[in-house]
C-alpha cells in the first residue's frame, strides 16, 4: 500500500483534541512548505505534465523528449516511441502543425521508492502552421496515464500514454 501523504492525511480526517490537530499541521506545514514531502513530489510532478503541454505548444519538440527518462516511453492513440531519441523523432515528423493544450483534472499519487502515477485531462486545439483558424472547436479530448520517475533532475516521464475520449 502507498504511504499516504501528512497533505492528505491532514485533509481527510477530523482531528478531535487540539493537541492533534496541532502536530496535524505541524506535520502538514513541514512537509508542504519544505519541499521535501509528498506534496512537493505531487507537484513537481503536475508541473511536468504542463512544461509538456507549453513545449509542444510553443513548437519546441526537441526539448519535449528531455521530460522523459532515458529509456521512457511516449504512446499516442496512433503510435508508440521508446527512448528519448525515438521520442524526438516522432514529434519531429508531427509536421507544422500550431497547437494548444488545456490541461485539467490533474491527479498525482506518490508510490513506493522513486516513483508516482498520474493522469491529466486535456482538450486539444490544432491548425496548420500559419493559420489562426480553429472554428471554434477542439480536434480532441482526452486523457493523458503517466507513470514518473523521481531523479535528481527532478519529476520525468517513465511513460505517458494518450487516448482520445473524443475526436473530431
Amino acid at each position: 500500500m502507498a504511504k499516504e501523504s501528512p497533505c492528505s492525511w491532514a485533509a481527510r480526517r477530523r482531528v478531535g483534541s487540539a493537541t492533534a490537530l496541532g502536530l496535524a499541521l505541524v506535520i502538514l506545514a513541514s512537509a508542504c512548505a519544505t519541499g521535501t514531502g509528498d506534496a512537493a513530489i505531487e507537484r513537481d510532478c503536475a508541473r511536468l505534465s504542463l512544461r509538456y503541454a507549453q513545449l509542444i505548444d510553443l513548437g519546441d519538440r526537441a526539448a519535449v523528449a528531455d521530460l522523459f527518462t532515458p529509456d521512457g516511453t511516449w504512446e499516442t492513440t496512433t503510435s508508440r516511441s521508446e527512448g528519448r531519441a525515438a521520442i524526438a523523432k516522432a514529434l519531429a515528423a508531427l509536421g507544422p502543425v500550431r497547437t494548444r493544450h488545456v490541461i485539467t483534472n490533474q491527479l498525482v499519487f506518490r508510490e513506493e521508492g522513486a516513483r508516482a502515477r498520474g493522469i491529466a485531462y486535456f482538450t486539444l486545439y490544432a491548425a496548420n502552421e500559419g493559420s489562426s483558424d480553429l472554428s471554434g472547436q477542439p480536434i480532441m479530448v482526452g486523457i493523458y496515464e503517466d507513470e514518473y520517475a523521481l531523479t535528481p533532475d527532478g519529476c520525468r516521464f517513465r511513460s505517458r500514454k494518450s487516448s482520445a475520449s473524443f475526436k473530431r
